[in-house]
């Protein structure tokens, strides 16, 4: 255990160390090597900052210590990316309101479409134009899903959601 001579204490309570004198030497510990990067470079002082590691007393004395977060930095790989597939089929829907005949403006027109798993509509950029255009991108997609809502929106009141994969998403028809 290295003996610490403490040569001031500071107004908040801390230390000021001095020189560090190793009691028990660390170059006395060897590290397994097996020719590989050594996890431990010993040395009873600080020599200067060392790319990847750390300088502590740790279970094999004092010394160079690979860095944890550096050496888990670079084992991790970054995901694969998404396959990129072309975007779904939407179905559209017409929802007219209860009791309506067959010639009245239907109140809302509702789009479908398959999403997959763990999207949910955060991860879909829509947008919706008053004149009845949609369009919907995902970076999982090749192009993006164009849909004529054929009718005059309202798309400030537009409705989207997300359920067992299928993405809905629900667009007043503006009054005419």
């Amino acid at each position: 255990m290295p003996a610490i001579e403490i040569i001031e204490e500071d107004e908040d309570g801390g230390f000021d160390l001095d020189a560090v004198v190793d009691e028990n030497p660390a170059s006395t510990i060897s590290p397994a090597s097996d020719g590989a990067e050594s996890s431990f470079h010993p040395s009873a002082t600080f020599t200067g900052r060392r790319e990847g590691y750390v300088f502590k007393t740790g279970a094999l004395g004092t010394g160079f210590y690979a860095d944890a977060k550096a050496t888990f930095g670079e084992k991790l790989t970054p995901p694969a990316p998404l396959p990129a597939t072309p975007p779904p089929r939407p179905e559209l829907a017409l929802l007219h309101p209860k009791d309506a005949d067959a010639n009245t403006e239907p109140q809302s027109v509702e789009v479908t479409f398959t999403a997959g798993g763990g999207v949910g509509p955060n991860d879909l950029d829509i947008r919706v134009k008053s004149d009845g255009k949609l369009d919907v991108r995902s970076e999982r997609w090749t192009a993006p899903m164009t849909v004529d809502l054929g009718h005059t929106v309202t798309p400030d009141l537009a409705r989207a959601w997300v359920h067992e994969g299928i993405a809905t998403l629900r667009v007043p028809v503006a009054a005419g």
